[in-house]
């Protein structure tokens, strides 16, 4: 196909040929124009010509060939050469690309002929050129303009401090409270400069910085700094850590620093101020602005009325509000960085963590964490009674302390029992105080040294061996109600000890001895109450003797 193609195209040049030089007499004439894209061109960069060949006439056939410097241009698009058949064509163009080799002017030239389309006739072009500059990239940039100033610099409706001037690059301007927008217009001295930080920009109470910046054509810049000062209407100053802040009042000024904060208003000196609070960790923040117009979050404590910086981290799964608290079982104290921030941690011996108390924003609770510098994690932490680190995963947060659950069921354990023990002791002491009142045998002397007995329910006279008689009923009635009282005693002392059973086998000995010395206190008091009756016996039968 490709061979069919160059004979045609030979066959058409021969034709064309023959054709122009046997009618060299009847020669018409046209015209050749060329543009290019751009009139200078940076070394390594295209550069492209395009070519208009016009004959009004009507063409039938047309040749050309161009010619360029090889040296400072290369073609990239485009034939050297062609010859084409037409069909009264009055007009035809072609566009031939290079790219640019080497710094100089470089020409562009193109040469046609062509036979007309009614009389076959010869159709003469003169050549046409075209030049370009080629330069290099430090020439561009030597060509720049380095113009980057102001013409002119104002802010509407009110007054520059000081009046502009070019080579001035700082100003302020003051402003009446509750302004909110300002327009700040301004032209640049340079056509060919740009600038950006004209037009409308808002404010707030307090200090308020704006740049405009002039970039020349070269790229040099070149910023001017506009200082807005807005009143505030009744301030409230307030000194922490020796620096000056003033509270924000305006609530589109306070940025929450995560979701778990919600807004809200605090008094402060007499004022509602607009706060943001963590309700499960009863955090309150407030905005305080500095001299310069920064605001930072405080965190405010309204029963000592005192301010402290806010700080939060946000690990991989959890929010933390770190807390300035000591860790008794510490080596040492350290500042460790941690995106950017500083965090006040310790360490412990013989331990490559770093640990530091922390309010989880999301439970509200506050907890000992470790950090691990290497993996940047955070593990919840607790110290045991024996003053050793554990640690317990993130999610385990809502979990109960079981040792302290442990503790509190001891606890109340103990006092149920102590509280069975005092009820029952007291039944048991009114069981047997009622039983001695409904036994109590009262003896009298008569005059006539008989003996009378009087109860609750009756009153007689009785002999000697009847006396005897019931005084050894009573005698052994009593025992049997110390007994009894013994036997009580008894049975709850070994139920106490079972409830203990888990304890250790120091304080199973010490309830055991406890338990046995509790039984022979009653044992004692009988002893005693039987050698107090003998004596009395003895007492009375020395009449009857």
């Amino acid at each position: 196909m490709k061979k069919l193609k160059n004979l045609l195209t030979l066959i058409m040049v021969l034709s064309l040929s023959l054709l122009i030089s046997a009618n060299k007499v009847e020669a018409a004439s046209g015209t050749i124009s060329i543009s290019a894209n751009k009139s200078q061109v940076v070394v390594g960069n295209s550069v492209s010509f395009t070519v208009n060949v016009k004959y009004s006439g009507g063409m039938s056939a047309l040749q050309y060939n161009i010619s360029y410097d090889s040296s400072m241009l290369s073609l990239t698009s485009g034939s050297s050469s062609d010859a084409v058949g037409l069909n009264n064509v009055k007009n035809k163009s072609y566009t031939f690309t290079f790219r640019a080799k080497k710094s100089g002017s470089a020409t562009f030239k193109f040469n046609a002929k062509g036979s007309t389309w009614s009389g076959d006739s010869e159709i003469n072009f003169s050549t046409a050129s075209k030049s370009v500059k080629i330069i290099t990239q430090e020439q561009l940039e030597a060509s720049y303009s380095k113009n980057n100033n102001l013409s002119s610099l104002a802010v509407e409706g009110a007054t520059l401090s000081p009046s502009f001037t070019s080579s001035v690059t700082s100003y302020t301007v003051n402003l009446p409270p509750n302004t909110e927008t300002i327009k700040i217009t301004g032209k640049k001295a340079d056509s060919t400069a740009s600038v950006s930080g004209l037009g409308e920009h808002s404010v707030e109470d307090g200090k308020n910085t704006i740049k405009v910046v002039v970039t020349a054509q070269n790229g040099a810049s070149k910023t001017y700094t506009i200082t807005a000062l807005v009143e505030e209407l009744d301030p409230i100053n307030v000194s922490v850590n020796d620096e000056e802040y003033t509270i924000v009042r305006k609530e589109k000024l306070l940025a929450s620093p995560s979701t778990e904060f919600k807004k809200t208003t605090i008094k402060i000196a007499d004022d509602e101020v607009p706060a943001l609070l963590n309700e499960k960790a009863q955090i309150f923040l407030i905005g305080l602005k500095d001299k310069d117009g920064n605001i930072t979050l405080f965190v405010y404590d309204e029963k000592t009325n005192s301010y402290k910086k806010y700080n939060q981290y946000n690990f991989k799964n959890i929010t933390l509000y770190i807390n300035d608290k000591n860790l008794e079982i510490a080596e040492a104290k350290k500042e460790i960085t941690y995106d950017e921030k500083t965090i006040t941690a310790y360490t412990i011996k013989n331990d490559d963590y770093y640990y530091f108390y922390a309010t989880n924003l999301e439970t509200g609770k506050e907890n000992l964490y470790r950090y691990d510098a290497l993996e940047n994690t955070v593990q919840r932490a607790i110290v045991n009674t024996r003053g050793e680190v554990a640690t317990l995963p993130i999610e385990e947060e809502e979990e109960k302390d079981y040792t302290k659950l442990y503790q509190y069921c001891i606890i109340g354990l103990v006092a149920f029992i102590f509280l069975t023990y005092l009820i029952m002791m007291i039944r048991a002491i009114r069981r047997k105080s009622k039983r001695g009142k409904n036994n109590v045998i009262v003896i009298e002397e008569d005059k006539d040294d008989t003996k009378e007995m009087v109860s609750e329910d009756e009153s007689h006279k009785i002999t000697a061996s009847e006396k005897e008689k019931l005084l050894k009923e009573t005698e052994e009635e009593l025992n049997r109600i110390n007994n009894e009282s013994i036997d009580e005693e008894s049975e709850m002392i070994n139920s106490i000890n079972e409830l203990f059973s888990t304890e250790s086998d120091t304080k199973k000995k010490k309830a055991k001895k406890k338990a046995e010395d509790e039984a022979e206190k009653p044992d004692a008091k009988s002893d005693k109450k039987k050698k107090k009756k003998q004596s009395k016996n003895k007492k009375e039968e020395k009449p009857d003797a």
